[in-house]
């Protein structure tokens, strides 16, 4: 692994650093709440076709982009691939948000 990148399905509990990466408005936003020499811890992955957001314990609603990160000593091991995190989101993400219209309420 390159020592400035951090694994897509870097897994829970995974210590990370924050590094300079992604785009401007990445940046800006991740300065209001983050330092660089920080050590922060993830708490979930999402990961999408053209990027990978993290959410950290100690920010459990903002997600982050993954760029801006590296994993630090120690580094653990995974415990699911980048394949099954994608898949598990893309199922999330395809469930309807409300009831079926088409089911009719028995009240």
């Amino acid at each position: 692994m390159d020592s400035n990148s951090m694994r897509i399905n870097a897994p829970k509990g995974q210590s990370v650093k924050r590094i300079r990466g992604g785009f401007l408005y990445n940046e800006k936003e991740a300065n209001k709440l983050l330092n660089y020499d920080d050590v922060y811890t993830i708490l979930r992955t999402e990961i999408f076709g053209s990027h990978t957001t993290i959410y950290l314990k100690e920010f459990p609603d903002i997600g982050f982009n993954s760029v801006a990160f590296k994993e630090v000593d120690p580094v653990l091991p995974e415990t699911e691939t980048a394949e099954e995190i994608y898949m598990k989101a893309l199922e999330a993400r395809r469930r309807p948000t409300r009831p079926d219209a088409s089911v009719p309420d028995e009240t």
